[in-house]
């Protein structure tokens, strides 16, 4: 199903010669929860509580979850090496979507079964815009991330005595010359991020990377995470397209999938499932696509939701 969905829409402009435009997805109400069989969770503020903790409750009905033969599956925008310990340790935990759905790895095997990258060309040029402006610039390949100097000593004085810098260690590189390390990489980026309180300046960015097209006229995947925050990926580098896919991998169609998520980078993959779910912290935007608003993350609202379903089966 994801599948056919990318490869349509990837061929629209081919076979009518006209302007591509986004994928338009539809929210389908589904019938009874008893029919979900796989839930697709955003960690930082759903799963993560403000100390990037799993509570004990809601890691024992992840337990229950697992026991019932829901597959659970972690849908995140952090590359795999900022997947910390605690979420690797969630009973039957098998499949995780990262980079806002760039990369799907079967953790087991360590094997990517669904990638959509970007090439290098598109990232120099990303990282060239408003190059007179010192704000953060990261890239990430191959499940990593990596960040100027200047940029790094930033995380480390902006999250000082924060849990956040735990995962900015685990998942990041300082280099002394970012321009020239993308130019000595394969065409294997997951994505890009911009941090910048400059908020003119990321408008900017945000519009040059909206109108930015690659080969056959196809457009950037672009988040406005937050006001501050551009994440950028390739084309299909959607957390609900790469949802649907892995439904597809397991036989599972797109009314069994259940997704809970709290910030814009959510959106996608609560258009596309059939039972989607807000936090109770979430944006406006991510409440008014919700088919139901759980509890906040520091209140175990995603353990409310998975009872909520077990009860349902």
């Amino acid at each position: 199903r994801g599948r056919e969905f990318e490869s349509r829409h990837s061929d629209y402009r081919n076979r009518t010669g006209r302007q591509r435009c986004r994928p338009v997805f539809y929210i389908m109400k589904v019938k009874h929860m008893g029919n979900i069989q796989l839930i697709g969770l955003d960690l930082d503020e759903t799963l993560l509580r403000r100390d990037k903790s799993i509570s004990a409750h809601t890691m024992e009905v992840l337990a229950r979850a697992h026991a019932a033969g829901l597959v659970v599956v972690p849908v995140t925008g952090r590359p795999l090496s900022g997947i910390m310990p605690e979420v690797r340790r969630i009973p039957g935990l098998t499949w995780c979507i990262t980079s806002n759905g760039a990369v799907t790895t079967h953790l087991p095997e360590g094997r990517r079964i669904r990638e959509r990258l970007l090439p290098r060309v598109a990232v120099r040029e990303l990282c060239m815009l408003h190059a007179d402006v010192a704000f953060s610039r990261e890239i990430f390949i191959e499940d990593y991330g990596y960040c100027s100097e200047q940029t790094y000593a930033m995380h480390e004085r902006d999250y000082a005595g924060h849990p956040f810098l735990d995962y900015i260690r685990a998942s990041r590189s300082a280099v002394p010359e970012l321009m020239a390390f993308i130019d000595a990489q394969p065409d294997r980026f997951e994505n890009v991020c911009f941090v910048c309180k400059d908020l003119p300046v990321l408008d900017e960015i945000y519009a040059a990377a909206v109108a930015y097209r690659l080969e056959q006229d196809a457009p950037l995947h672009v988040t406005r995470t937050t006001p501050r925050v551009i994440e950028i990926g390739a084309p299909g580098a959607d957390k609900g397209l790469a949802l649907l896919a892995l439904g597809e991998t397991l036989g599972i169609p797109q009314e069994g999938i259940c997704a809970v998520g709290d910030s814009d980078n959510d959106l996608g993959m609560l258009r596309t499932v059939g039972y989607p779910v807000a936090m109770g912290n979430g944006t406006e935007a991510v409440k008014a696509l919700a088919a139901h608003i759980t509890a906040d993350n520091e209140h175990d609202g995603v353990a409310q939701v998975i009872e909520d379903l077990l009860a349902s089966h």
